[in-house]
């Protein structure tokens, strides 16, 4: 996490508890002459909706943290939590819930991973209705619903939330007057025979539909039960009593997590609204102390947030005020900031902050040496905050527009233009190369030479670099040779091929090079192939289609027999089936570029 002497050792030792605490960076010469100094600590939870997934984030639920304080101080505490999905975080908003006499409460034994958007309740929010599923731990689920007085009920409908959750077939019904067993109709119909008379009904289901789905090891696997809606006639009048969203509520001292610091504990209390509870969202924490404040002796502090059953700590600040006049702040100045995003992209990103004192600008990332700000133009100092968080340090002033570059993607975005500019260089010397052979004259064959001679008609054919050949005109009128014998030694041996030129070599290397470097661009080392393949074009052409060919089948083999194809560093994108693609394309183009004709 960095920071001095930052770290986290793990120490087992029967019977005894070893809590390790983190000691986050900090400005220690800086906090012993700033006017107000403040500590800031956080953590992550993993997500209730992913819990099952591999890269959620494990913690654990205390905020252990240890920090210097360079002078006796008072702080304010700013704390921030999140709700615990589970039985706990469930009996409270039961009891947050205001039921009157004209409506029926629902409760359920289990409900899928505690979350109480898909508790029983859920089925009769109005604007957000979404279905009770069950824990799929649960053997026996179960749903219980009461009301003021006594109702006969005959019948109830189901409605399955189909696709998410197994759906009932039959239905145990309770109450008052015993038990019925009952199967579950054509539209989901639960007819109850006799009736019941009662003021609390018990909804169980011992059956449903067959199995859904498969596991990995490929038997079937059964969805926990789930339904969209129940519907009870005999309740008709009745509204269900779910959570009104938008209510506040407030519990008292000693019902959130506890903070212990500098060798005291204090209780918090909690406020935030019931759709904070609802959605897992962070809800507010306060100090039980006048003012939220905490005093602290100077020295190392050793801070520790308690566990709750349905509030974990993410976040923690402590401020200190100015302690004389002339600590105070310039007249004018703002006690904290404004930001604004101006643009946000991966790797360039631009800000602009409002006036006030010296400031940092914190980043929820992970610090990277990469990164370099300036403020408008002027280079800003990096900070590391809470041990990971990338920050930068802006000087007390008017503000301005702060810029966020990621350098190495600078030489990133060079490479890649450059890349293109050789590419366009190849095309460009192709076409050339395409055109000039186009425009040359075809080369030099058998020439025939007429020539009159005195006596009887004759032509004379005479090949270039080899002995004339005399054709004569018969007594019949054919033309036939004077020498036969000697017409036929002579017609097929190939005129000796000229060495290559120094032009003609200069010319291969200017076509040549662009090529080398952008597959030494886009695939390092394998650059070498290109004049291996090279002079492999020059003396046996006929190969390179084999190479290409048989370079993109082995790719795509290793492509289809790969595990997982489609996570970054498989498939495709291991080393062995980019260097054979690369190869598949290089042997590709060489052989528009180094045929022998173009190196006389």
């Amino acid at each position: 996490f960095g920071g001095p002497g930052a770290g986290i050792t793990d120490v087992l030792i029967p019977g005894v508890h070893v809590t390790s605490y983190l000691q986050p960076a900090e400005d220690t010469a800086a906090g012993a002459s700033a006017p107000t100094v403040a500590y800031s600590f956080a953590q992550q939870v993993a997500s209730p909706y992913g819990q099952d997934s591999a890269d959620s984030v494990t913690v654990t639920r205390q905020l252990d943290r240890t920090f210097v304080t360079p002078a006796a101080s008072t702080l304010t505490a700013q704390l921030t939590a999140v709700p615990e999905a589970g039985r706990a975080l469930s009996a409270l908003l039961t009891k947050l819930t205001r039921a009157g006499g004209r409506s029926f409460a629902v409760a359920a034994s289990s409900t899928f991973d505690g979350l109480p958007e898909l508790g029983p309740d859920s089925m009769y929010r109005p604007g957000t209705r979404l279905p009770w599923i069950s824990s799929p731990a649960d053997r026996h689920p179960e749903l219980v619903y009461s009301w003021h007085g006594t109702r006969l009920v005959s019948k109830i409908v189901l409605r399955g939330a189909a696709g998410v959750a197994s759906l009932p077939t039959t239905v145990r019904i309770g109450g008052q007057q015993g038990s019925r067993l009952e199967r579950v109709g054509l539209g989901g119909t639960v007819t109850i025979s006799p009736a019941l008379r009662t003021d609390k009904l018990y909804l169980s289901f011992p059956a449903t539909s067959p199995a859904a789905g498969d596991t990995a090891a490929g038997q079937p696997s059964r969805l926990p039960v789930g339904l969209a809606g129940v519907e009870i006639p005999a309740l008709v009048g009745l509204h269900a009593a779910v959570p009104q969203a938008a209510a506040p509520f407030r519990l008292g001292c000693g019902q959130g997590p506890s903070v212990s610091v500098g060798g005291h504990t204090y209780r918090t209390s909690v406020t935030g609204t019931v759709a904070d509870l609802l959605q897992l969202k962070p809800v507010q924490l306060h100090l039980c102390s006048p003012s939220g404040t905490l005093a602290l002796n100077a020295g190392r502090q050793w801070l520790t947030t308690g566990a709750s059953a349905d509030f974990t700590i993410t976040s923690l600040s402590l401020t200190s005020s100015p302690v004389s006049a002339d600590a105070q702040p310039a007249a004018g100045s703002n006690p904290s900031r404004s930001v604004s995003i101006v643009s946000w992209g991966d790797d360039n990103r631009a800000l602009r902050i409002g006036p006030g004192a010296a400031s940092y600008v914190e980043i929820h990332e992970a610090a990277d040496a990469g990164w370099s700000a300036t403020l408008d133009g002027r280079p800003l100092q990096p900070a590391t905050l809470d041990g990971w968080q990338q920050a930068f340090i802006v000087p007390a002033g008017q503000g301005g527009t702060i810029t966020l570059t990621f350098r190495p993607a600078i030489v990133y975005h060079v490479g890649l233009i450059i890349s293109a500019l050789l590419l366009l260089l190849l095309v460009a010397l192709s076409i050339r190369t395409w055109r000039r052979r186009r425009s040359s004259p075809p080369p030099a064959g058998p020439a025939l030479v007429l020539q009159r001679q005195p006596g009887p008609s004759h032509l004379a054919l005479a090949h270039l670099a080899r002995p004339a050949l005399i054709i004569r005109r018969t007594a019949d009128g054919m033309f036939r040779p004077a020498h036969p014998a000697h017409a036929g030694k002579h017609r097929h041996s190939p005129p000796p091929r000229p060495r290559p030129t120094r032009a003609a070599l200069l010319r291969g290397v200017a076509v040549l090079l662009p090529l080398t470097i952008a597959i030494a661009v886009a695939g390092g080392a394998v650059a070498f192939a290109v004049p291996a393949l090279a002079v492999l074009g020059i003396w046996r052409p006929k190969w390179l289609p084999a190479v290409a060919g048989g370079a993109m089948l082995a790719a795509g083999v290793l492509i289809a027999t790969s595990n997982d194809p489609t996570s970054l560093g498989g498939g495709p994108f291991t080393a062995g089936t980019q260097l054979l693609a690369l190869i598949a394309l290089t042997a590709a183009l060489v052989p528009a570029l180094t045929r022998r004709d173009d190196l006389t």
